[in-house]
Protein backbone atom coordinates (compact mmCIF):
# COMPACT_ATOMS: atom_id res chain seq x y z
CA UNK A 1 0.00 0.00 0.00
CA UNK A 2 1.46 3.60 -1.15
CA UNK A 3 1.13 6.74 1.07
CA UNK A 4 -1.06 7.89 -1.44
CA UNK A 5 -3.27 4.69 -1.56
CA UNK A 6 -3.75 5.02 2.36
CA UNK A 7 -5.07 8.21 2.34
CA UNK A 8 -7.70 7.21 -0.91
CA UNK A 9 -8.63 4.35 1.74
CA UNK A 10 -9.04 6.98 4.60
CA UNK A 11 -10.90 9.59 2.79
CA UNK A 12 -13.48 6.14 1.48
CA UNK A 13 -13.05 5.05 5.52
CA UNK A 14 -14.11 8.36 7.36
CA UNK A 15 -17.52 8.42 4.99
CA UNK A 16 -20.66 7.44 6.75
CA UNK A 17 -22.47 4.33 5.16
CA UNK A 18 -19.06 3.09 4.06
CA UNK A 19 -17.13 0.73 6.34
CA UNK A 20 -14.88 -2.47 5.67
CA UNK A 21 -17.34 -4.26 3.81
CA UNK A 22 -18.05 -1.68 0.83
CA UNK A 23 -14.31 -0.87 1.15
CA UNK A 24 -13.66 -4.36 0.32
CA UNK A 25 -16.53 -4.89 -2.32
CA UNK A 26 -15.23 -1.30 -4.14
CA UNK A 27 -11.42 -2.42 -4.13
CA UNK A 28 -12.42 -5.87 -5.52
CA UNK A 29 -14.25 -4.14 -8.09
CA UNK A 30 -11.94 -1.24 -8.98
CA UNK A 31 -7.90 -2.53 -7.85
CA UNK A 32 -7.81 0.64 -5.79
CA UNK A 33 -9.17 3.40 -3.60
CA UNK A 34 -7.29 5.95 -6.10
CA UNK A 35 -9.70 4.18 -8.63
CA UNK A 36 -12.55 4.14 -6.87
CA UNK A 37 -12.13 8.14 -6.09
CA UNK A 38 -11.08 8.99 -9.75
CA UNK A 39 -14.40 7.05 -10.67
CA UNK A 40 -16.63 9.85 -8.06
CA UNK A 41 -19.17 7.35 -7.78
CA UNK A 42 -19.89 7.68 -11.65
CA UNK A 43 -21.08 4.11 -11.99
CA UNK A 44 -24.63 3.36 -12.21
CA UNK A 45 -24.66 -0.20 -10.41
CA UNK A 46 -23.51 1.47 -7.44
CA UNK A 47 -26.40 2.33 -4.89
CA UNK A 48 -26.59 6.14 -4.39
CA UNK A 49 -25.53 6.55 -0.86
CA UNK A 50 -22.35 4.58 -1.60
CA UNK A 51 -22.00 7.00 -4.92
CA UNK A 52 -22.24 10.18 -2.82
CA UNK A 53 -20.67 8.85 -0.34
CA UNK A 54 -17.52 8.42 -3.22
CA UNK A 55 -18.03 11.86 -4.25
CA UNK A 56 -17.64 13.31 -0.97
CA UNK A 57 -14.45 11.40 -0.65
CA UNK A 58 -13.06 12.34 -3.70
CA UNK A 59 -13.83 16.24 -3.05
CA UNK A 60 -12.09 16.00 0.69
CA UNK A 61 -9.11 13.78 -0.55
CA UNK A 62 -7.07 17.33 -1.93
CA UNK A 63 -7.24 18.80 2.14
CA UNK A 64 -7.00 15.42 3.69
CA UNK A 65 -3.07 15.45 4.65
CA UNK A 66 -3.09 18.58 6.06
CA UNK A 67 -6.06 17.64 8.16
CA UNK A 68 -4.41 14.49 8.61
CA UNK A 69 -0.49 16.34 9.65
CA UNK A 70 -2.95 18.26 12.26
CA UNK A 71 -4.52 15.15 14.03
CA UNK A 72 -0.88 13.97 14.29
CA UNK A 73 0.26 17.07 15.36
CA UNK A 74 -2.25 16.30 18.66
CA UNK A 75 -1.08 12.31 19.37
CA UNK A 76 -3.93 10.91 17.17
CA UNK A 77 -3.10 8.57 14.27
CA UNK A 78 -5.40 6.82 11.45
CA UNK A 79 -5.27 2.92 9.88
CA UNK A 80 -6.91 2.62 6.73
CA UNK A 81 -8.38 -0.82 5.87
CA UNK A 82 -6.01 -3.21 5.28
CA UNK A 83 -3.56 -1.57 8.09
CA UNK A 84 -5.42 -3.23 10.66
CA UNK A 85 -4.03 -6.16 13.00
CA UNK A 86 -4.44 -9.37 11.40
CA UNK A 87 -7.76 -10.29 13.50
CA UNK A 88 -9.68 -7.36 12.79
CA UNK A 89 -8.50 -7.17 9.23
CA UNK A 90 -10.35 -10.42 8.93
CA UNK A 91 -13.81 -9.63 10.30
CA UNK A 92 -16.21 -8.68 7.64
CA UNK A 93 -17.37 -5.58 9.75
CA UNK A 94 -14.37 -4.12 10.35
CA UNK A 95 -14.67 -0.16 10.56
CA UNK A 96 -13.39 2.19 7.85
CA UNK A 97 -11.17 3.67 9.42
CA UNK A 98 -9.28 3.55 12.52
CA UNK A 99 -7.96 6.52 14.84
CA UNK A 100 -5.30 6.05 17.62
CA UNK A 101 -3.78 7.59 20.21
CA UNK A 102 -0.95 6.21 22.57
CA UNK A 103 2.38 4.42 23.23
CA UNK A 104 2.76 1.61 20.29
CA UNK A 105 3.96 -1.42 21.16
CA UNK A 106 7.87 -1.95 21.13
CA UNK A 107 8.31 -3.89 17.99
CA UNK A 108 5.69 -2.01 16.26
CA UNK A 109 6.14 0.63 13.63
CA UNK A 110 2.71 2.89 13.29
CA UNK A 111 4.34 4.57 10.47
CA UNK A 112 4.90 1.60 8.26
CA UNK A 113 2.65 0.79 5.11
CA UNK A 114 0.98 -1.23 6.18
CA UNK A 115 0.91 -0.54 9.62
CA UNK A 116 3.02 -2.95 12.01
CA UNK A 117 1.14 -3.59 15.04
CA UNK A 118 3.94 -5.78 16.57
CA UNK A 119 2.72 -7.95 20.24
CA UNK A 120 -0.73 -5.63 20.41
CA UNK A 121 -1.69 -9.00 17.67
CA UNK A 122 -1.46 -11.44 20.49
CA UNK A 123 -4.67 -10.14 22.26
CA UNK A 124 -7.76 -10.80 24.45
CA UNK A 125 -10.90 -9.19 24.94
CA UNK A 126 -12.41 -8.86 28.63
CA UNK A 127 -15.80 -7.45 28.66
CA UNK A 128 -18.67 -7.52 31.16
CA UNK A 129 -21.40 -5.20 33.11
CA UNK A 130 -21.58 -1.36 33.65
CA UNK A 131 -22.93 -2.93 37.16
CA UNK A 132 -20.79 -5.55 38.19
CA UNK A 133 -20.67 -6.08 41.57
CA UNK A 134 -17.16 -5.79 43.48
CA UNK A 135 -16.43 -9.42 42.56
CA UNK A 136 -16.77 -9.24 39.18
CA UNK A 137 -14.26 -6.71 39.03
CA UNK A 138 -12.19 -8.07 41.42
CA UNK A 139 -12.01 -11.11 38.67
CA UNK A 140 -11.77 -9.10 35.76
CA UNK A 141 -8.42 -7.63 37.33
CA UNK A 142 -7.25 -10.76 38.00
CA UNK A 143 -7.99 -12.34 34.85
CA UNK A 144 -5.94 -9.06 33.12
CA UNK A 145 -2.86 -9.42 35.14
CA UNK A 146 -2.70 -13.12 34.05
CA UNK A 147 -3.26 -12.25 30.80
CA UNK A 148 -0.22 -9.65 30.46
CA UNK A 149 1.88 -12.67 32.40
CA UNK A 150 1.21 -14.48 29.43
CA UNK A 151 2.00 -12.36 26.86
CA UNK A 152 -1.46 -10.94 25.93
CA UNK A 153 -2.63 -7.43 25.31
CA UNK A 154 -5.84 -6.81 26.70
CA UNK A 155 -8.65 -5.07 24.35
CA UNK A 156 -11.89 -3.65 26.63
CA UNK A 157 -13.65 -0.34 25.73
CA UNK A 158 -13.26 1.83 29.22
CA UNK A 159 -16.92 1.79 30.69
CA UNK A 160 -17.05 1.69 34.17
CA UNK A 161 -17.11 -2.00 35.73
CA UNK A 162 -15.79 -5.01 33.87
CA UNK A 163 -14.31 -2.90 30.95
CA UNK A 164 -12.07 -0.51 33.64
CA UNK A 165 -11.46 -3.29 35.77
CA UNK A 166 -9.41 -5.01 32.98
CA UNK A 167 -7.50 -2.52 32.07
CA UNK A 168 -6.53 -1.08 35.37
CA UNK A 169 -5.58 -4.68 36.00
CA UNK A 170 -3.69 -5.02 32.85
CA UNK A 171 -1.73 -1.86 33.70
CA UNK A 172 -0.66 -2.97 37.29
CA UNK A 173 0.71 -6.23 35.77
CA UNK A 174 3.38 -3.94 33.62
CA UNK A 175 1.10 -4.55 30.32
CA UNK A 176 -0.37 -3.07 27.51
CA UNK A 177 -3.94 -2.09 27.32
CA UNK A 178 -6.43 -1.48 24.42
CA UNK A 179 -8.89 1.04 25.34
CA UNK A 180 -11.96 1.46 22.53
CA UNK A 181 -14.56 4.10 23.80
CA UNK A 182 -17.69 4.49 22.06
CA UNK A 183 -17.09 7.81 21.06
CA UNK A 184 -13.92 9.90 19.23
CA UNK A 185 -10.46 10.16 20.76
CA UNK A 186 -11.31 14.14 21.73
CA UNK A 187 -14.31 13.40 23.18
CA UNK A 188 -13.37 11.02 25.86
CA UNK A 189 -16.36 10.29 28.06
CA UNK A 190 -16.24 13.12 31.39
CA UNK A 191 -16.54 10.13 34.02
CA UNK A 192 -13.29 8.51 32.50
CA UNK A 193 -10.85 8.39 35.34
CA UNK A 194 -7.98 10.63 34.13
CA UNK A 195 -5.22 8.64 35.61
CA UNK A 196 -6.31 5.48 33.88
CA UNK A 197 -6.60 7.26 30.59
CA UNK A 198 -2.99 8.62 30.81
CA UNK A 199 -1.90 5.41 31.80
CA UNK A 200 -3.22 3.87 28.74
CA UNK A 201 -1.85 6.19 26.45
CA UNK A 202 1.50 5.75 27.99
CA UNK A 203 1.21 2.12 27.68
CA UNK A 204 -0.73 1.26 25.27
CA UNK A 205 -3.45 2.74 22.85
CA UNK A 206 -6.38 4.14 23.23
CA UNK A 207 -8.62 3.32 19.24
CA UNK A 208 -11.94 4.15 17.88
CA UNK A 209 -13.55 4.28 14.92
CA UNK A 210 -15.27 7.80 14.80
CA UNK A 211 -14.03 10.95 13.96
CA UNK A 212 -11.89 12.35 16.93
CA UNK A 213 -14.86 15.15 17.56
CA UNK A 214 -17.84 12.68 17.40
CA UNK A 215 -19.57 12.06 21.07
CA UNK A 216 -20.81 9.06 22.58
CA UNK A 217 -23.82 7.75 21.32
CA UNK A 218 -25.79 4.59 22.06
CA UNK A 219 -25.43 2.99 18.65
CA UNK A 220 -21.74 3.88 17.97
CA UNK A 221 -21.55 1.77 21.97
CA UNK A 222 -22.59 -1.30 19.51
CA UNK A 223 -20.02 -0.55 16.95
CA UNK A 224 -17.60 -0.48 19.37
CA UNK A 225 -18.05 -3.69 20.68
CA UNK A 226 -17.73 -5.77 17.25
CA UNK A 227 -13.96 -3.92 16.65
CA UNK A 228 -13.21 -4.73 21.29
CA UNK A 229 -14.07 -8.43 20.09
CA UNK A 230 -12.65 -8.31 16.72
CA UNK A 231 -8.83 -6.94 17.72
CA UNK A 232 -8.93 -10.48 20.00
CA UNK A 233 -7.92 -14.37 19.53
CA UNK A 234 -9.68 -15.36 22.44
CA UNK A 235 -13.16 -13.16 24.44
CA UNK A 236 -13.64 -13.02 27.91
CA UNK A 237 -17.31 -12.33 29.25
CA UNK A 238 -16.80 -11.62 33.27
CA UNK A 239 -20.26 -10.58 33.87
CA UNK A 240 -23.33 -10.22 31.15
CA UNK A 241 -26.65 -9.04 32.67
CA UNK A 242 -29.60 -10.02 30.07
CA UNK A 243 -30.32 -6.70 28.95
CA UNK A 244 -27.07 -4.76 27.87
CA UNK A 245 -24.46 -4.80 25.28
CA UNK A 246 -22.45 -7.55 27.16
CA UNK A 247 -24.64 -10.21 25.02
CA UNK A 248 -24.75 -8.13 22.11
CA UNK A 249 -20.69 -8.25 21.91
CA UNK A 250 -20.40 -11.84 23.21
CA UNK A 251 -23.02 -12.75 19.92
CA UNK A 252 -20.79 -10.62 17.92
CA UNK A 253 -17.52 -12.38 19.13
CA UNK A 254 -19.48 -16.12 18.21
CA UNK A 255 -20.00 -14.33 14.36
CA UNK A 256 -16.45 -13.50 14.32
CA UNK A 257 -15.37 -17.19 15.35
CA UNK A 258 -13.91 -16.07 18.06
CA UNK A 259 -13.20 -18.45 21.36
CA UNK A 260 -15.08 -17.43 23.87
CA UNK A 261 -15.59 -18.11 27.86
CA UNK A 262 -17.58 -17.16 30.47
CA UNK A 263 -17.32 -16.75 34.04
CA UNK A 264 -19.05 -19.75 35.53
CA UNK A 265 -20.02 -17.72 38.78
CA UNK A 266 -22.88 -20.64 40.14
CA UNK A 267 -25.10 -18.49 41.02
CA UNK A 268 -28.46 -17.77 40.02
CA UNK A 269 -28.42 -14.06 40.67
CA UNK A 270 -30.36 -12.14 38.01
CA UNK A 271 -27.83 -9.72 36.91
CA UNK A 272 -25.69 -13.52 35.80
CA UNK A 273 -28.28 -14.32 33.83
CA UNK A 274 -26.83 -13.65 30.48
CA UNK A 275 -23.54 -15.74 31.73
CA UNK A 276 -26.06 -18.50 32.15
CA UNK A 277 -27.45 -17.90 28.80
CA UNK A 278 -23.88 -17.80 27.16
CA UNK A 279 -23.25 -21.15 28.96
CA UNK A 280 -26.04 -23.14 27.79
CA UNK A 281 -25.56 -21.71 24.58
CA UNK A 282 -21.87 -23.77 24.47
CA UNK A 283 -19.78 -20.86 25.57
CA UNK A 284 -16.39 -22.80 27.20
CA UNK A 285 -16.83 -21.99 31.12
CA UNK A 286 -14.43 -19.97 33.12
CA UNK A 287 -13.97 -20.97 36.58
CA UNK A 288 -13.35 -17.94 39.01
CA UNK A 289 -11.70 -19.92 42.02
CA UNK A 290 -8.99 -21.81 41.61
CA UNK A 291 -6.28 -21.94 38.92
CA UNK A 292 -7.40 -20.74 35.13
CA UNK A 293 -7.42 -23.09 32.22
CA UNK A 294 -4.30 -20.64 30.92
CA UNK A 295 -3.05 -24.02 28.99
CA UNK A 296 -6.23 -24.71 27.23
CA UNK A 297 -6.80 -20.41 26.81
CA UNK A 298 -3.15 -20.35 24.67
CA UNK A 299 -3.72 -23.53 22.39
CA UNK A 300 -7.11 -22.23 21.74
CA UNK A 301 -4.98 -18.51 20.95
CA UNK A 302 -2.09 -20.18 18.72
CA UNK A 303 -4.89 -21.78 16.89
CA UNK A 304 -7.16 -19.23 15.92
CA UNK A 305 -3.69 -17.22 15.34
CA UNK A 306 -2.28 -19.89 13.02
CA UNK A 307 -5.84 -19.84 11.22
CA UNK A 308 -5.71 -16.14 10.96
CA UNK A 309 -2.01 -15.98 9.00
CA UNK A 310 -3.43 -18.70 6.62
CA UNK A 311 -6.34 -16.53 5.67
CA UNK A 312 -4.23 -13.95 5.46
CA UNK A 313 -1.75 -15.48 3.06
CA UNK A 314 -4.74 -16.87 1.26
CA UNK A 315 -6.41 -13.85 0.96
CA UNK A 316 -2.88 -12.03 -0.18
CA UNK A 317 -2.68 -14.48 -2.85
CA UNK A 318 -5.59 -13.86 -4.33
CA UNK A 319 -5.42 -10.48 -4.16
Amino acid sequence: MTAQERLARVALGRQDGIGGKTIRRLLEEFGSAQAVLADAGSQPRLRRRVADAIREAATQYAGLAEELAVLEASGIGVAAWGDYPRALQAVAEAPGVLYWQGAPAANADLAALPLQWGDDEWAVAIIGSRCANRSGQVFAQRLAREAVERGFAVVSGLAVGVDRAAHRGALSAGGRTLALPGCGLQQLPAGAPPELVAGIRESGLVLSPFAPDTPVAAPQLLARNRVVTGLALVVFVVEASPQGGTLHAAAGAHAQNRVLYVADWRDDAPRLAGNRHLLARGARPLPVEGRLPWSSILDAAELAAAELAIRTAQSTASG
